[in-house]
């Protein structure tokens, strides 16, 4: 018999050498996170919600407020800050109207109110109850049985005096949790934003081709009339009415195919800018966001000074993936409970019986089965997927911010070509006209400048067009736009 029970001994001794080793190691490994009633660990639990809030969206020391002109750079009483003023009040109104930013608001509420709960984990569980026992039936008579009916009233409060920094790990995972939802909100900001921003860019572009247009309509209308007065006054040929005809003919279905363009494009600004009409839009500040707003950036604009609000994103990512290894880790090692009861003995028919007991529950995992392990090794692989989505992520940013630098530079070139065009061929038509009334006169020569002088125009509006989008592609890849329209968690919704 004591053959056997030395040998159950030296069995339950070596599982629990084999099966415990690791556990062992992480023990001496977690020696520094102890936490004695709440006291010691490496963390200081005030200093985690102090520092939980991020101070903007973007977390950037140097603010941009469009507004206040500091970053588009115009004189205060010119065009261009009449301009910006206007870009910057009708894309803000709208953007904090935008439905997906009140859902991930609340998503944001909803995570801040489960940090708030970890917090419970530091605080003793008080509870009141009571223990019945009824007898319905008895045969035998065993010791153990119950002898008598009785209800019992106790009063308990239990805490956990050491757990090796498990309430540490789940205050951290909860507030990166936060975090990540308070930055996913910014990256839905900065994407509405940039929608809002296109949006309204082509509306402002087609306005002002409207514009251009409806001036040349007044134009070929009057070469029109011209030439037939002078047909039927005998001092021009047939020729020259038709000429003028076709070039209104031409026209005429240049804006046929323009309005067309143009009726979507309201429509579609009409639904994200509620209550706005083409009135208002100055025709004095038309094209003058590209001066004014976007130019501003300069060659800071192709370089990455800090992380983009997806790499922030992902970085916080990685941390929540590191903390839940360490969570999983925690589980191979022992925690403590202590209990205080006080209980009262049949309060049925109470006789003033109680006592008040300290009760200590300690657990150590000794197998699990090998779940914990391959857990940790899953999460070990997400944090490094994690690594490497951020170093790719990075390397795409770049790429394409040098390929934008290329296409704005591109651009620049051929907005200035444009405009040298347009001043070419206003020097034509203002030759064409001195010649027919100094010299000959020659409708052909004169609706063929004004025709070359409209496409040019009509050109400089599609690339300067061309241009802001591009510059808003950068302000997008650096997730400026939260800080650019002043937008902060409090505005959402208001």
């Amino acid at each position: 018999m004591k053959f056997h029970k030395t040998k159950s001994y030296f069995l339950l001794s070596f599982l629990l050498l084999a099966s415990s080793c690791d556990r062992a190691v992480e023990l001496v490994k977690y020696a520094g996170n102890v936490e004695l009633f709440g006291f010691g660990g490496e963390v200081d639990q005030r200093a985690l919600v102090k520092n939980k809030a991020l101070p903007t969206f973007t977390e950037r020391k140097v603010k941009l407020d469009l507004k206040s002109g500091n970053f588009s750079g115009a004189a205060s009483n010119s065009v261009e800050r009449v301009s910006t003023d206007q870009f910057y009040e009708k894309v803000r109104e709208a953007l904090l109207l935008k439905r997906e930013l009140f859902e991930g608001k609340l998503k944001v509420i909803e995570k801040d109110a489960e940090v708030q709960a970890t917090f419970s984990d530091y605080a003793p569980q008080l509870k009141l109850g009571t223990t019945n026992n009824y007898r319905l039936y008895k045969e035998g008579s065993n010791t153990r049985m119950s002898s008598n009916d009785y209800m019992d009233l106790y009063l308990k409060v239990d805490y956990p005096f050491l757990d090796y920094g498990r309430r540490e790990i789940n205050t951290q995972i909860s507030i990166f949790e936060w975090q990540y939802q308070y930055k996913d909100l910014a990256i839905k900001v900065n994407e509405t934003a940039f929608d809002l921003v296109k949006i309204y860019l082509e509306y402002n572009s087609l306005s002002r081709k409207k514009l251009i247009l409806e001036a040349f309509t007044e134009n070929i209308d009057g070469y029109v009339i011209d030439a037939q007065d002078r047909f039927l006054g005998g001092v021009s040929v047939l020729s020259e009415v038709t000429m003028t005809e076709q070039a209104k003919t031409r026209h005429n279905s240049r804006l046929a195919s323009f309005n067309q363009i143009f009726s979507k494009a309201k429509i579609e600004y009409s639904e994200n800018f509620p209550g706005d009409t083409a009135d208002s839009f100055d025709p004095k500040m038309l094209g003058s966001l590209s001066r004014g707003v976007f130019s501003r950036l300069g060659g800071t604009g192709f370089e990455l000074d800090q992380y983009s609000l997806e790499e922030s994103l992902l970085a916080i990512e990685q941390n929540i993936a590191e903390y839940e290894i360490a969570q999983h880790r925690s589980e191979y090692l022992p925690r403590f409970t202590s209990s205080v009861e006080t209980k009262a003995f049949d309060v049925d028919n109470y006789d003033g019986d109680m006592q008040v007991s300290l009760n200590l529950l300690g657990e150590f995992g000794l197998f699990d089965g090998g779940k914990s392990d391959s857990q940790i090794r899953a999460l070990v692989n997400k944090a490094n997927s994690v690594s490497q989505r951020q170093l790719a992520l990075r390397k795409d940013l770049e790429t394409r911010l040098s390929s934008l630098k290329s296409e704005i530079d591109s651009a620049k070139k051929s907005v200035e070509q444009t405009k040298k065009d347009v001043i070419f061929h206003k020097a034509k038509l203002s030759e064409a006209r001195e010649m027919s009334e100094n010299v000959a006169f020659n409708l052909s020569e004169v609706v063929s400048a004004d025709e070359s002088i409209l496409d040019s125009e009509l050109k400089l509006v599609d690339q300067e067009a061309d241009l802001e989008n591009l510059w808003a592609e950068v302000l997008n890849l650096h997730g400026l736009y939260p800080d650019l329209f002043t937008v902060s968690f409090d505005d959402i919704g208001r």
